[in-house]
């Protein structure tokens, strides 16, 4: 093989790489919405799973707490075919788009007005309980009115448990 075969199979291989139908490739235009979505999705994933925890710190039952879960992922499996459908019809994709994105930060911006109240820290360690109250502020969380309560025992050690 002489160095002529290998700079034929090395021009092969690079124009192979940037052709335009291969995945690898990514125009700056492109870059923008792959980002975008990728980040977006991410969020969304990683959020998802715990809103059903967060609607009962706010104090829902759990069954109610799933039922808001299980919803909002039912309208997902239903809406999204039903506004693909019609955006196809009718030929309004962007406003359809532009729409549920308002719609979907709008709510997601409802969730988070919402803060959870009497909420309490307890913590517990061998002799001791102390429960703290957790106050929500526009500045954070901060902690409040702390009682503590001593368990006084004594341990008695079992022969069996002697080294």
């Amino acid at each position: 093989m002489d160095d002529n075969d290998v700079h034929r199979k090395m021009e092969k291989h690079e124009s192979t790489a940037r052709s335009p139908d291969s995945s690898a490739t990514c125009h700056s235009s492109e870059f923008t919405f792959k980002a975008y979505f990728f980040l977006f999705f991410s969020a969304i994933g990683s959020s998802v799973p715990y809103l059903a925890l967060y609607f009962k710190q706010l104090g829902m039952s759990a069954g109610h707490a799933g039922t808001l879960t299980g919803l909002r992922m039912f309208t997902k499996f239903i809406g999204a075919p039903l506004w693909g459908t019609v955006g196809d019809k009718f030929r309004i994709r962007k406003v359809i788009l532009f729409a549920s994105l308002v719609s979907f930060t709008t709510g997601t911006m409802l969730l988070m007005a919402v803060q959870p109240q009497n909420q309490k820290c307890i913590e517990t360690t061998a002799n001791k309980t102390e429960v703290t109250s957790l106050i929500f502020t526009s500045g954070g969380i901060s902690l409040g009115y702390s009682h503590t309560s001593t368990v006084n025992s004594e341990r008695r050690v079992n022969e069996h448990e002697r080294c």
